[in-house]
């Protein structure tokens, strides 16, 4: 993958079309119907159906009839026997079988042959059979191999995928690295710009409707699930009462007019949960939602409000000057005119997104790794603030996310024989979206570059200690790193050249961190706690990063001249 290039966006493809109208099936039509395509997707449905109370989980009744464990389902080419019930709910359940012929096991969703069930199951199946069209293994969305009526039981047969995004959270128990989050985000992105060119609004994104596909066999690859709430931009009403809270947009909140971006705020929500490891606006109401989304977002813009249908339910409106300004209604006052009362549900609370710095988790063991883990969190931040534009209309589009500095890498170009970077580039393999090995762009760390980039920092006047470590030693110390080239002898050569990055190095932290750190971790923090400025951050990530080069090259040659015996 070439550092900085944006994740190519593959073109539709147009394929035939496999199927027809017939191929629905419907509750008058009691025949069996099957999908027959090369290419399948799936749906998993165990958060679809929410658990029924006091039913027996080795059974359950559908419509009249009680389904038992090793019961055989049959459809039209297929038989599949019920090995495990994965999860129930009103409108049916969700079972795990094996395929008799061929020993795959699958996920089936059966869903009651109910009029409004039917409705839903219906819109489901032709928004699948439209995305079946299009390849979808390669816009990671599940597949679904067939439909089919058995005993008047819909009953939809998906891939068995691994684990959701949700219950590898709860396993992994904290906040992600930066560079698992990233290939998670892009795969996501790419499931969305296939749904949007197709007009299609997915509505329930969140961790429990994103799968890990197989975390032993391919770690990181996940799908998109559940289209059981989908439908196409051009029925979405104001009025909707759609996502999953948590997730919840601000114009859905508002009754404000809505269009595919509402997936990109859910998608920036879970981001953020990845990056600070807990869910980042849990409301107990829309009230509390739209709470905990203005004290750290601040108020959705006027046109909004104005236009919400819902607006006046949380907020109030009030004459300053003969100007209306809109204030969200105190705690109180929404108690007093609901009877509900607001509730503080959130692990951290944040005055702005800029705080989640403060949560992150350094996860690289040496200093290389530290500050390039460091300029890579900043940008990711930057992502879910985009992601996370109260606007619909300012928030970032799943195609210019593709084209985004924490997805394309580019701000890593200068370090690309970094451990943590190599690192990142494995991770992003899973996207299927790598660039040939004659593309990759390489780049070798400098101290020319570094000079480039030397920028002040501080307006205020330097101390004494910043006069003995201003630009033009910071220069002094950068200049003829590849002076020691010319020496004949190899070991001279290294150990001249690490020294002066030391030198480089300790001007660059007393520059811009008034610090005398003996050690590179105290240094990395205090660095970390001045927030410096991109570029100067930038410009020690490049003398770390020639730093870790020279050790390295000095342990390889050690081991060349004294081979362990």
């Amino acid at each position: 993958m070439v550092l900085g290039c944006p994740l190519p966006v593959r073109p539709s493809t147009s394929h035939p079309a496999h199927h027809t109208q017939q191929d629905i099936p419907c509750s008058e039509d009691p025949r069996v119907c099957t999908l027959r395509s090369s290419y399948h997707l799936v749906l998993q449905s165990s958060d679809l159906i929410e658990g029924l109370e006091n039913v027996p989980q080795n059974s359950l009744f559908l419509h009249q009839h009680k389904l038992e464990e090793h019961e055989v389902l049959y459809s039209e080419t297929n038989e599949y026997e019920v090995l495990e019930f994965l999860g129930s709910g009103t409108f049916g359940q969700v079972v795990k079988c094996v395929n008799k012929g061929t020993s795959e096991k699958v996920a089936i969703k059966m869903l009651k042959n109910h009029r409004y069930v039917t409705e839903d199951a219906e819109a489901e199946i032709n928004i699948l059979t439209q995305l079946n069209k299009e390849c979808p293994d390669k816009f990671n969305v599940i597949k679904a191999y067939e439909f089919f009526l058995y005993n008047n039981i819909i009953c939809l047969v998906f891939e068995m995928l691994h684990m959701s995004l949700f219950d590898y959270m709860e396993s992994f128990g904290g906040s992600f690295p930066v560079k698992m989050i990233r290939p998670i985000v892009a795969q996501v992105a790419f499931a969305l710009t296939k749904l949007k060119s197709l007009g299609i609004i997915h509505t329930d994104l969140k961790p429990d409707n994103i799968m890990l596909v197989d975390n032993f066999m391919h770690p990181l690859k996940v799908k998109v699930i559940d289209f059981g709430c989908a439908f196409h931009v051009s029925k979405a009403r104001c009025s909707s009462y759609i996502q999953a809270r948590f997730y919840r947009s601000p114009e859905i909140i508002l009754g404000y007019p809505f269009c595919e971006a509402i997936d990109m705020w859910s998608l920036g929500c879970i981001t953020a949960e990845l990056f600070i490891g807990c869910t980042l606006y849990p409301g107990a109401s829309e009230y509390d939602q739209i709470r905990y989304i203005t004290e750290t977002q601040g108020l959705p813009n006027e046109n909004m409000l104005n236009r919400g249908t819902k607006t006046h339910l949380f907020f109030r409106r009030k004459m300053h000057y003969q100007q209306v300004l809109w204030r969200l209604k105190s705690k109180d006052h929404y108690e007093w005119e609901t009877g509900i009362k607001p509730l503080e549900r959130r692990i951290n609370i944040f005055s702005c997104l800029d705080d989640f710095a403060k949560l992150h988790v350094q996860y690289e063991p040496e200093i290389s790794g530290i500050m390039v883990e460091m300029g890579d969190m900043w940008q990711c931040l930057d992502l879910i603030k985009e992601m996370l534009a109260l606007e619909p209309e300012k928030r970032i589009t799943p195609i210019e996310l593709l084209s985004h500095p924490f997805i394309t890498m580019a701000h890593l170009t200068h370090f690309s024989q970094s451990p943590y970077v190599e690192s990142c580039l494995e991770d992003m393999e899973i996207c299927k979206c790598q660039l040939t090995q004659d593309e990759t762009m390489k780049v070798e760390e400098t101290c020319e570059d570094s000079m480039e980039d030397v920028v002040h920092d501080t307006q205020e006047r330097p101390s004494q200690s910043e006069k003995e470590t201003s630009d033009e030693d910071i220069i002094k110390h950068l200049s003829d790193l590849n002076d020691g080239d010319r020496v004949e002898n190899e070991e001279t050569n290294q150990r001249k050249r690490g020294s002066r990055l030391k030198r480089a190095l300790r001007a660059l932290r007393c520059r811009f961190s008034n610090t005398d750190s003996s050690t590179e971790k105290e240094a990395a923090a205090s660095i970390h706690s001045s927030r410096p400025s991109k570029r100067s951050a930038g410009l020690l990530q490049k003398c770390v990063s020639g730093l870790s080069q020279i050790k390295r090259r000095w342990k390889q040659r050690n081991r060349t001249v004294h081979p362990l015996p």
